[in-house]
């Protein structure tokens, strides 16, 4: 049983990671080795790290592989958005709320008398060897 209940939280989790995330690009790993078997084959001196420089380092660059280029792994984002939502069949009852009235008159603080600086440098001194 406790077996039954890991799997299943588990298999929660990934469901939920792969449809209200990103998550779902690592499905396009696939995509990514592809294509840097393809610049492998062009290029044998290539690495993985000028393969990720290329692709990733600067902005989108619109060269003869662009279509290639934007199904790899995080290069384009989907706009789907889903998520899960929980709908009660609960009543909300009504509470009346009693407001209260506050009757104030207007006070205007001048600028110069609530920023004194002898006010403002009495608290900014340096520490003091005691």
């Amino acid at each position: 049983m406790h077996r039954v209940k890991r799997i299943l939280s588990i298999s929660f989790l990934v469901l939920y990671l792969f449809t209200t995330t990103e998550f779902y690009q690592l499905f396009k790993l696939n995509s990514f080795i592809e294509h840097f078997q393809e610049h492998k084959a062009k290029n044998g001196n290539i690495s993985v790290i000028e393969f990720l420089n290329i692709h990733y380092g600067h902005a989108n660059v619109n060269d003869q592989d662009h279509d290639e280029d934007m199904k790899l792994p995080f290069k384009s984002c989907s706009n789907d958005f889903s998520s899960i939502q929980m709908i009660t069949n609960h009543v909300e009852y009504f509470v009346p709320r009693r407001y209260i009235e506050f009757y104030t008159s207007k006070t205007y603080i001048s600028t110069e008398s609530f920023l004194i600086p002898s006010y403002l440098s009495a608290i900014w001194q340096p520490p003091r060897v005691v």
